[in-house]
């Protein structure tokens, strides 16, 4: 498999985690308000800078991300 192939599946799974994430911000019933600052927390803590392109920087996404449409109800799904 090539790289690029890997990039664009990679990829292509951050992107549906946070179109979950964003449905779930928008949706009806709203999140509630604790969990909601729990996860901004998370983010904020995440320490991922965009800038330097860094491997670590994805290994960090990709973890967030699984956390926090692990904490949506229903697990995400």
């Amino acid at each position: 498999m090539a790289l690029d192939e890997i990039l664009a599946r990679v990829r292509s799974r951050m992107v549906a985690r946070l179109e979950r994430l964003e449905q779930a911000a928008a949706g009806e019933p709203a999140l509630a308000a604790a969990l909601v600052e729990d996860m901004r927390d998370e983010v904020k803590r995440a320490g991922i800078d965009p800038r330097k392109g860094r491997m670590k920087d994805l290994t960090r996404l990709k973890a967030l991300l699984d956390a926090l449409c692990g904490e949506l109800p229903g697990g995400g799904e």
